[in-house]
Protein backbone atom coordinates (compact mmCIF):
# COMPACT_ATOMS: atom_id res chain seq x y z
CA UNK A 1 0.00 0.00 0.00
CA UNK A 2 1.30 3.45 -0.89
CA UNK A 3 1.83 6.09 1.77
CA UNK A 4 -0.64 8.36 -0.05
CA UNK A 5 -3.34 5.66 0.11
CA UNK A 6 -2.90 5.34 3.88
CA UNK A 7 -3.04 9.09 4.37
CA UNK A 8 -6.18 9.36 2.22
CA UNK A 9 -7.88 6.53 4.12
CA UNK A 10 -7.02 8.21 7.44
CA UNK A 11 -8.39 11.52 6.17
CA UNK A 12 -11.62 9.85 5.07
CA UNK A 13 -11.94 8.01 8.41
CA UNK A 14 -11.39 11.27 10.31
CA UNK A 15 -13.98 13.10 8.17
CA UNK A 16 -16.50 10.31 8.70
CA UNK A 17 -15.76 10.28 12.46
CA UNK A 18 -16.37 14.03 12.67
CA UNK A 19 -19.61 13.75 10.72
CA UNK A 20 -20.79 10.93 12.96
CA UNK A 21 -19.76 12.79 16.10
CA UNK A 22 -22.02 15.71 15.19
CA UNK A 23 -25.05 13.39 15.13
CA UNK A 24 -24.39 12.10 18.63
CA UNK A 25 -24.51 15.67 19.91
CA UNK A 26 -28.18 16.15 18.98
CA UNK A 27 -30.16 17.15 22.09
CA UNK A 28 -32.46 14.12 22.02
CA UNK A 29 -29.53 11.69 21.79
CA UNK A 30 -27.53 13.51 24.48
CA UNK A 31 -30.54 13.42 26.80
CA UNK A 32 -30.84 9.65 26.35
CA UNK A 33 -27.12 9.19 27.00
CA UNK A 34 -27.19 11.42 30.12
CA UNK A 35 -30.28 9.84 31.71
CA UNK A 36 -29.55 6.14 31.14
CA UNK A 37 -26.98 3.76 32.57
CA UNK A 38 -24.55 2.02 30.23
CA UNK A 39 -26.56 -1.21 30.53
CA UNK A 40 -29.75 0.71 29.66
CA UNK A 41 -28.02 2.29 26.66
CA UNK A 42 -27.04 -1.14 25.36
CA UNK A 43 -30.66 -2.33 25.56
CA UNK A 44 -32.29 0.99 24.62
CA UNK A 45 -34.89 0.97 21.84
CA UNK A 46 -32.66 2.68 19.27
CA UNK A 47 -34.98 1.40 16.50
CA UNK A 48 -37.67 3.82 17.69
CA UNK A 49 -35.20 6.73 17.54
CA UNK A 50 -33.78 5.77 14.13
CA UNK A 51 -36.95 4.67 12.32
CA UNK A 52 -39.88 5.95 14.37
CA UNK A 53 -41.05 2.40 15.11
CA UNK A 54 -39.72 -0.81 16.64
CA UNK A 55 -39.83 -4.48 15.72
CA UNK A 56 -43.26 -6.00 16.39
CA UNK A 57 -44.96 -2.58 16.25
CA UNK A 58 -48.15 -2.42 14.23
CA UNK A 59 -48.08 0.71 12.11
CA UNK A 60 -50.06 2.09 9.20
CA UNK A 61 -48.15 2.68 5.98
CA UNK A 62 -49.09 3.61 2.40
CA UNK A 63 -49.66 0.65 0.09
CA UNK A 64 -47.15 2.12 -2.36
CA UNK A 65 -44.44 1.71 0.33
CA UNK A 66 -44.81 -2.08 0.39
CA UNK A 67 -42.50 -4.12 -1.83
CA UNK A 68 -43.09 -7.67 -2.97
CA UNK A 69 -39.93 -9.71 -2.98
CA UNK A 70 -39.30 -12.76 -5.11
CA UNK A 71 -42.36 -13.75 -7.14
CA UNK A 72 -44.60 -14.25 -4.15
CA UNK A 73 -47.66 -12.77 -5.86
CA UNK A 74 -47.84 -15.57 -8.45
CA UNK A 75 -50.29 -17.59 -6.37
CA UNK A 76 -52.40 -14.51 -5.57
CA UNK A 77 -53.13 -13.17 -9.04
CA UNK A 78 -55.77 -14.54 -11.34
CA UNK A 79 -58.68 -14.84 -8.95
CA UNK A 80 -60.76 -12.57 -6.75
CA UNK A 81 -59.43 -11.88 -3.29
CA UNK A 82 -62.97 -10.86 -2.29
CA UNK A 83 -64.07 -14.42 -2.92
CA UNK A 84 -60.97 -15.76 -1.18
CA UNK A 85 -61.71 -13.68 1.94
CA UNK A 86 -65.49 -14.14 1.53
CA UNK A 87 -66.02 -10.39 1.60
CA UNK A 88 -64.61 -9.99 5.12
CA UNK A 89 -63.85 -6.44 6.24
CA UNK A 90 -60.15 -5.85 5.66
CA UNK A 91 -59.80 -4.20 9.09
CA UNK A 92 -60.84 -7.49 10.73
CA UNK A 93 -57.91 -9.36 9.14
CA UNK A 94 -54.51 -9.61 10.85
CA UNK A 95 -51.96 -7.01 9.74
CA UNK A 96 -49.63 -7.83 6.89
CA UNK A 97 -46.22 -8.85 8.24
CA UNK A 98 -43.35 -6.94 6.70
CA UNK A 99 -39.63 -6.70 7.19
CA UNK A 100 -37.85 -3.34 7.10
CA UNK A 101 -34.54 -3.69 5.31
CA UNK A 102 -32.43 -1.20 3.40
CA UNK A 103 -35.03 1.42 4.27
CA UNK A 104 -37.90 -0.40 2.55
CA UNK A 105 -40.84 -2.56 3.63
CA UNK A 106 -41.01 -6.10 2.18
CA UNK A 107 -43.91 -8.53 2.59
CA UNK A 108 -42.96 -11.56 4.65
CA UNK A 109 -46.44 -12.90 5.41
CA UNK A 110 -49.77 -11.75 4.02
CA UNK A 111 -49.51 -11.73 0.25
CA UNK A 112 -53.20 -12.59 -0.07
CA UNK A 113 -54.12 -9.73 2.29
CA UNK A 114 -51.91 -7.43 0.23
CA UNK A 115 -53.70 -8.55 -2.96
CA UNK A 116 -57.04 -8.00 -1.23
CA UNK A 117 -56.01 -4.48 -0.16
CA UNK A 118 -55.02 -3.74 -3.78
CA UNK A 119 -58.35 -5.08 -5.02
CA UNK A 120 -60.22 -2.93 -2.50
CA UNK A 121 -58.21 0.12 -3.58
CA UNK A 122 -56.92 0.82 -0.09
CA UNK A 123 -54.35 3.61 0.18
CA UNK A 124 -52.95 2.57 3.60
CA UNK A 125 -52.80 -0.70 5.52
CA UNK A 126 -51.69 -1.81 8.96
CA UNK A 127 -48.51 -3.86 9.05
CA UNK A 128 -46.53 -5.63 11.74
CA UNK A 129 -42.87 -4.71 11.32
CA UNK A 130 -39.71 -6.73 11.83
CA UNK A 131 -36.65 -4.50 11.53
CA UNK A 132 -33.66 -6.02 9.75
CA UNK A 133 -31.63 -2.80 9.44
CA UNK A 134 -29.13 -1.68 12.05
CA UNK A 135 -30.47 1.51 13.66
CA UNK A 136 -26.94 2.79 14.24
CA UNK A 137 -26.34 2.89 10.49
CA UNK A 138 -29.16 5.45 10.35
CA UNK A 139 -28.23 7.31 13.52
CA UNK A 140 -24.66 7.83 12.40
CA UNK A 141 -22.98 6.41 15.50
CA UNK A 142 -22.62 3.08 17.27
CA UNK A 143 -23.31 1.93 20.81
CA UNK A 144 -19.66 2.15 21.81
CA UNK A 145 -19.70 5.81 20.64
CA UNK A 146 -22.70 6.42 22.94
CA UNK A 147 -20.90 4.74 25.85
CA UNK A 148 -17.75 6.79 25.21
CA UNK A 149 -19.89 9.92 25.08
CA UNK A 150 -21.46 8.97 28.44
CA UNK A 151 -17.99 8.62 29.99
CA UNK A 152 -16.98 11.97 28.47
CA UNK A 153 -20.11 13.67 29.88
CA UNK A 154 -19.52 12.13 33.31
CA UNK A 155 -15.89 13.31 33.34
CA UNK A 156 -16.90 16.84 32.36
CA UNK A 157 -19.76 16.90 34.87
CA UNK A 158 -22.46 17.69 32.30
Amino acid sequence: MKLGDTWLKQLIRESVRKALESRINEPQILDIIRTHSIKELVYYDWDKIAFGFSSDDIIEIPMRSIRVQYNDMDNVTGFSMRKYFKGAAFEKLPPIEVSFKKGKFYIEEGHHRYGYALELGLKKVKVKVEIKDNPFDYLGFYIDDAINKKHELERSGT
